[in-house]
């Protein structure tokens, strides 16, 4: 969303890995949105024309599980006279006199301020000298009323701001007017966030409702939660909170250390409680059901967001899987012919892994699950017209029972 108006925006996220970036969906007109994150994926990109880019590192995403965050874009600072904006607005521009002599100056002391708080913010301002080719860095101290420098000739200069704890800027600034006059240029600088995201294999929204994060001063911070087994808020980097609750009526405690960026957890809660002294009688095992040949779920075109029909085949799939251990299911994402080779191999890739981590955060064990990518291969229906291509763009759900662990 709009961090100022808090209206909902629609956004492109992308990801960064040590290799490459790579697009890997948009949200929704009403903002919202489902991405699945490779693991490769160290950081996350969001972008939006006329919005500051987000960028967030990524730490915890190593394993199959849904989080749940709201993230917020700034606006950027406009092209204009006088004063920096970002690089992103810059429009074609010369200075006619640019790089020229004159008996003229202009004063100007530099400011750096949270865009959120307008609080001060210590920081290094590097400044690129378009003409000259020349490049000056300073520090921005909050104590000073700004850093003063005095440019002597008209020019379009890159103005550059790292600060500890903030996104860069990288903005432009136009000096076209030497009006032996100073001015102040207040440059506001974003958050790099941090969130913590967490899921849970509780299903209890009371045990989640007493989980609350302590800081080292012993402040209480409260999450915001998602269902019953997800939340998320927003905390200080490297510093160390202990995250208390109370979970199958058992105390509960784990020691959060997040990084700078999106960190993605686990809690590590008890199984079971351990006020209980009378053994429950064994439970027979339940019979196995006739089991079902195969279950397709179907993707819009160039797809993987799952469709409210698919979700409720699968709350159905997830209910029959966790009642019956034994039995696994192979999950195989196809797409029609439309496009490249590789890159339908990849969307039917996402579409797999989808519908696993559906049924997985809905209570089924990873290891009843095996998921393959087909591609546009092994069709169910020729591909000649659109109603027969809509049956290619799908996930085949083929399920089989594990004789050996049945055995053991």
């Amino acid at each position: 969303m709009d961090a100022s108006s808090k209206k909902p925006l629609l956004v492109r996220f992308s990801v960064r890995t040590s290799e490459n970036r790579k697009s890997i969906g948009t949200s929704t007109q009403d903002g919202t949105f489902t991405i699945q994150l490779p693991c490769a994926a160290t950081s996350l990109i969001v972008e939006k024309s006329e919005f500051r880019m987000l960028e967030l590192p990524i730490s915890g995403n190593n394993r199959m599980a849904a989080y749940f965050l709201n993230l917020e874009l700034y606006a950027v600072d406009k092209q204009g006279s006088d004063k920096p904006y970002f690089q992103s607005e810059q429009s074609q521009l010369v200075l006619e006199n640019a790089g020229t002599s004159s008996n003229g100056t202009a004063t100007r002391y530099f400011k750096l301020i949270d865009v959120q708080t307008k609080k001060n913010v210590k920081g290094e301002i590097c400044l690129l000298y378009t003409k000259v080719a020349n490049q000056k860095c300073f520090t921005y101290l909050p104590s000073s009323k700004g850093e003063k420098v005095i440019f002597d000739q008209e020019d379009i200069i890159a103005v550059i701001v790292n600060a500890q704890g903030y996104q860069t800027y990288t903005g432009n600034l136009i000096i076209d007017k030497l009006d032996n006059k100073s001015n102040v240029y207040e440059i506001a600088l974003s958050k790099m966030q941090t969130f913590v995201a967490f899921s849970t294999e509780s299903k209890a929204s009371s045990d989640l409702l007493k989980l609350e994060f302590i800081s080292k001063t012993g402040a209480k911070l409260r999450p915001t939660l998602i269902g019953n087994s997800n939340g998320f808020l927003e905390l200080s980097p490297d510093d160390t909170y202990t995250l208390k609750g109370n979970f199958n009526a058992q105390p509960f405690e784990q020691k959060i250390k997040p990084k700078q960026g999106l960190n993605f957890i686990s809690l590590d809660i008890p199984k079971t409680s351990l006020t209980t002294t009378v053994p429950e009688p064994p439970v027979a095992p339940q019979p196995l059901p006739s089991i079902p040949t195969m279950m397709v779920i179907h993707f819009e075109q160039s797809q993987y967001q799952l469709l409210p029909k698919a979700k409720t085949s699968l709350d159905s799939i997830a209910l029959f899987l966790a009642t019956y251990p034994t039995i696994t299911a192979q999950i195989t994402g196809f797409t029609d012919n439309v496009g490249d080779r590789m890159l339908n191999k990849t969307l039917s890739e996402f579409r797999a892994k989808v519908a696993v981590n559906y049924l997985v955060s809905h209570g089924v064990s990873e290891a009843q699950l095996k998921w393959y990518a087909m591609g546009q291969n092994f069709p169910a229906a020729d591909n000649t017209h659109e109603s027969s291509k809509a049956l290619n763009r799908r996930v085949e759900i083929k399920f089989s029972e594990n004789t050996v662990s049945q055995s053991k």
